[in-house]
């Protein structure tokens, strides 16, 4: 109250004796982090804007000010389903319980995979979707294969067009914090708000887990495809797309080079000491 009332949008933090308060005005929401661990303001200001950035991914900007025009003292808990709950938790545990640095960095981190061979995964992707003779130009946004704990294996987009990492990680929490158990085929449609991208509006991502026949043992976590497009009835023709890659993919053995992937190690770095 003392920060919104006394409306110093310059004071933005408040330290005594190592302990830190920050402030984020994204009015109507304020936000606030209490930490003792050391952390620049910068650094508390970037978790803190994740967090909101979740906010508008689960209900966008504008219904957000819609809300809070109608009645500025609504309680924003009531517009949450218990998996944003769920996921708000998850992002917090990430950043300060475990080690995380991409957000803080801003980062990305990307499968390791052979050269040709994630060249031939992007071929692939780029071949199917040039062939789709019913899927009009424009309506597959971005297209990404994601690996297991947030690696990037590859991704399809327009030229000179990328998607903020912070709207990536997004994506990511919620695949695989709140979908990883679907079923093998199962597929999912789902509306998300990327707020880097356009906090007003709702971009819609066709998912599908992709499992190996190939695998002896079934993974418990799986890499994922996830096709966007700004067009909400266009779920059919992205399925249609998605089952021919993925086909494409099996026959070929790259959905299993995914699976065999194992991070690097210091001793694969053939440099003298």
């Amino acid at each position: 109250n003392y920060f919104q009332l006394e409306n110093s949008t310059d004071i933005k933090t408040i330290e005594s004796m190592g302990q830190k308060f920050v402030f984020l005005d994204r009015s109507p929401i304020f936000l606030v982090a209490y930490s003792l661990r050391g952390e620049t303001s910068n650094e508390l200001v970037n978790q803190l804007d994740f967090l909101h950035s979740y906010l508008l991914s689960s209900l966008s900007q504008r219904q957000v000010l819609r809300i809070f025009d109608k009645r500025e003292n609504f309680d924003l808990r009531n517009f949450l389903e218990l998996t944003d709950f769920e996921n708000l938790d998850e992002i917090c545990s990430l950043i300060s319980e475990k080690f995380y640095p991409d957000v803080l960095l801003g980062a990305l981190q990307c499968l390791t995979l052979n050269k040709s061979y994630r060249s031939q995964l992007h071929d692939s992707m780029l071949q199917n979707l040039l062939k789709q003779s019913d899927l009009p130009r424009g309506t597959l946004l971005y297209g990404l294969i994601v690996a297991p704990n947030n690696r990037l294996c590859s991704v399809l987009r327009p030229r000179g067009h990328t998607l903020h990492t912070t709207d990536l990680h997004l994506l990511f929490c919620l695949v695989f914090h709140q979908f990883q158990n679907s079923s093998d085929n199962q597929e999912l449609w789902v509306p998300i708000c990327f707020p880097k991208f356009n906090s007003n509006g709702f971009l819609y991502c066709y998912i599908k887990f992709l499992s190996s026949p190939s695998q002896k043992q079934k993974e418990s976590k799986r890499p994922a495809l996830v096709l966007i497009s700004a067009q909400k009835s266009a779920f059919y023709q992205l399925k249609s797309l998605g089952d021919k890659l993925v086909a494409n993919i099996q026959s070929n053995g790259l959905l299993d080079k995914i699976y065999q992937s194992r991070p690097i190690r210091i001793g694969d770095i053939q440099a003298t000491w």
